[in-house]
């Protein structure tokens, strides 16, 4: 041959590639499914880092395909590691239910870093984004996205109410079991949980409850 050997790319592969992508998107189907690359790499029958190759090119090619339009609702989440003594943080267009991008740490300068991967333009477009109560979280959106909205999400609310409401009712029952009246004892729960979840019990002794004038479940807070 004239012009010796050539290399012609192949259509079902990625060069230099032993898998071809139908296989490769297989692989990625089941990783979504396993606990974690190990599990799917003995089903697979493969050793750890060729699934983790797979999965790498798999992110390498949705971070080449992604367009740069504009994310109105954005969610940023902590996930803690090692008994919760490391931390971290999620970027998440809320829209279309996908990371954006992920960073180490939870503090107001990691926070930052992660709005920074977002272009100017799409910092500009977002109207609101959903934290915790977190203040580092708020600090950095305050700081980098001053068009937005910032949302805090109804589990953490309804969760900073609930500590709040019980505890009015621990100090309060300290007080009253000083006169010997103990009606406060033992009745966390029914004040905390959903109305619509309380047994017909549990809902005559919150109706009780709140029939006593106790400071637990005065609504004007006093």
């Amino acid at each position: 041959m004239e012009d010796g050997l050539k290399t012609v790319q192949a259509p079902w592969a990625v060069r230099h590639c032993r898998f071809t992508l139908q296989f490769e998107r297989f692989a990625i189907e089941l990783l979504l499914h396993c606990a974690n690359i190990k599990a799917a790499a003995s089903m697979l029958r493969l050793n750890w880092h060729a699934v983790n190759h797979i999965m790498q090119r798999a992110v390498e090619r949705g971070l080449s395909r992604r367009q740069a339009d504009g994310i109105a609702y954005l969610g940023i989440d902590e996930k803690s590691f090692k008994a919760g003594q490391h931390y971290v943080t999620t970027l998440n267009d809320l829209d279309q239910g996908r990371v954006l991008e992920v960073v180490e740490h939870r503090t107001t300068e990691a926070t930052k870093a992660l709005l920074e991967t977002l272009s100017q333009q799409q910092r500009e477009q977002a109207k609101a984004v959903s934290v915790d109560l977190w203040q580092p979280f708020a600090n950095a959106v305050n700081q980098l996205l001053p068009n937005a909205d910032l949302v805090h999400d109804r589990f953490h609310i309804s969760q900073s109410l609930n500590d709040a409401v019980d505890a009015v009712r621990r100090k309060e029952s300290g007080e009253l079991r000083k006169t010997g009246d103990k009606r406060l004892v033992g009745s966390k729960y029914v004040w905390l949980r959903n109305p619509e979840k309380l047994h017909t019990r549990q809902q005559l002794e919150l109706n009780t409850l709140m029939n006593g004038e106790f400071k637990t479940g005065d609504r004007r807070g006093r």
